[in-house]
């Protein structure tokens, strides 16, 4: 009989072709997240109601606040810095009292502030300007109010509402720059009950608050390339 023929050999599986990670120009990592930044220095502006009350002046119906802060956020791919600074002032419209315990107070809030932010990508590690991509300045200008009930009894109940406009400033590495202006609301609500530690004169105040944010940025050109509006939110 016929010898069979041997049978061919499979063909080896081609190994992969690796694929080289997206690499943005500097400038990109500061487009990417100024609004997170900003939501940053946005959220200690809102703050909650104890800090409003354990950080102001008082003169009669009138109070102000410094608030000043850092943070940094970080991905496999992008990061940034921030630090800010605000200036806030209030009014109380409503202040009233009843006989039993209840309280109600209601203001309207005005606020300006600075943030300075530097930005990172690490997938430019490689390049001769390092993973530090640029830096933003911005501006803030804040106009709230708030109302709050509270008693003996029931927990308190205090709701915020800001607009805020901004103009930021970025600066890449390979000094490009470019001006954005923003818009945006800031929306609390916030839930509480100050408890006493016994005879103590001691008390705590556990509290949920949940603070959302939306703010629309203006497209713009930055010599280089068109850079579209953006709408960002965060709750």
């Amino acid at each position: 009989s016929p010898t069979p023929s041997p049978s061919a050999s499979p063909s080896p599986t081609p190994a992969p072709i690796p694929t080289s990670p997206k690499i943005y120009r500097p400038a990109v990592a500061g487009y990417l997240q100024a609004a997170q930044a900003g939501f940053d220095q946005n959220a200690n502006l809102v703050g909650t109601l104890e800090q409003r009350q354990a950080s102001i002046n008082n003169a009669g119906d009138i109070w102000g606040r410094v608030i000043a802060d850092k943070s940094s956020h970080k991905t496999s791919t992008f990061g940034y810095e921030q630090s800010s600074q605000t200036l806030q002032f209030g009014k109380d419209i409503i202040d009233t009292k009843s006989g039993t315990g209840n309280q109600t107070k209601a203001g309207i809030t005005v606020g300006l502030g600075q943030q300075s932010s530097t930005y990172s990508d690490q997938i430019r590690a490689f390049t001769s300007t390092g993973i530090n991509t640029g830096a933003s300045e911005t501006t803030e200008f804040a106009l709230g109010a708030y109302y709050t009930q509270r008693n003996e009894v029931n927990p308190y109940m205090d709701l915020q509402a800001h607009i805020i406009g901004s103009s930021t400033k970025f600066n890449d590495v390979y000094d490009g720059s470019g001006k954005q202006t923003g818009l945006g609301v800031a929306l609390s609500a916030e839930l509480g009950k100050d408890i006493a530690l016994g005879n103590t004169g001691l008390d705590i105040t556990p509290q949920a608050q949940a603070v959302y944010q939306n703010h629309s940025h203006s497209g713009f050109n930055d010599a280089t390339s068109d850079v579209a509006k953006q709408n960002a939110e965060s709750l």
